[in-house]
């Protein structure tokens, strides 16, 4: 079994379902995960906070295999910047939602230095799209803010280029902290610097591969405080934390890697019944 988002946790998480609807959502799909989770040899899971989430759910940690998700390394690779950057310029690339806590990026920049260029490129959509345009103006921040709709995933490398720095957000919710968003890989792989606004496993994978700066989830100044700090390093300075996190992608998050740890999680699955050497 491959485990790639916790169930029921992230259903629930998404306000889809609450109130009687939601309790009946969780039982149920409690149950079948745990029969899922019973029934399998081998279970592979995506960060560590996950395998400690089953293993309070009863998992023996001696059937899990710790296989990160690696980005399309054809479409998420290093490209040399071509837009040169006046000030500090950060882009959140991803699902414009309520879970997504960019609400406390728009307040982190209101809280930032008006006289200090700092501006947020907003590329995607979503269903908090509306509202975050809204609170942009409510904050006065709407000038330093660019909301720039869909973009092919082909384009993705390239645009990531023209922003110093790439935003990981979430809210501060228990599922998120066992989360791993896939746009953490794709940034790594692509060489730029991280500001993460996560608990977890996000955040720690941010801290362990260099990339950049993680601060707590929901909270603007600390996140202001960390805008600050990125705007007065040098581009040296940014290109390191860049260069830390391919490194770190190269050699723990790559598809060769990922690859190798889900064969020996195959292999420890057939073991018992094949008898694999």
């Amino acid at each position: 079994m491959y485990v790639e988002d916790l169930w029921p946790d992230s259903v629930l998480a998404s306000g889809l379902v609450d109130g009687v609807v939601g309790r009946v959502a969780w039982f149920t799909l409690d149950r079948m995960a745990r029969w899922g989770y019973r029934a399998a040899d081998r279970i592979a899971v995506i960060s560590p906070g996950m395998q400690e989430v089953l293993h309070g759910r009863g998992v023996p940690r001696e059937r899990m295999s710790l296989v990160y998700n690696w980005a399309d390394e054809s479409l998420f690779h290093p490209v040399q910047p071509t837009v040169a950057s006046d000030g500090l310029t950060m882009m959140y690339a991803g699902n414009l939602g309520d879970v997504q806590g960019i609400d406390t990026a728009l307040r982190a920049l209101s809280l930032v230095d008006p006289s200090r260029s700092v501006r947020l490129r907003l590329v995607g959509s979503g269903v908090a799209e509306d509202r975050l345009k809204e609170l942009a103006v409510e904050l006065r921040v709407d000038e330093r803010v660019t909301f720039e709709g869909t973009r092919p995933i082909s384009d993705m490398a390239a645009l990531m280029s023209e922003a110093d720095v790439q935003l990981v957000c979430l809210r501060d919710l228990p599922v998120f902290r066992a989360t791993m968003p896939s746009k953490t890989q794709a940034i790594l792989a692509c060489g730029r610097p991280v500001l993460a606004s996560a608990a977890g496993d996000a955040a720690d994978l941010v801290a362990r591969s260099g990339a950049g700066i993680a601060v707590a989830p929901d909270d603007a100044q600390a996140m202001a405080e960390a805008i600050d700090r990125l705007a007065t390093m040098s581009g040296d300075e940014l290109e390191r934390f860049g260069a830390s996190g391919r490194k770190f992608y190269e050699e723990e998050l790559s598809v060769s890697v990922g690859a190798r740890r889900l064969e020996s999680a195959l292999i420890g699955a057939a073991k018992p019944w094949y008898g694999a050497s």
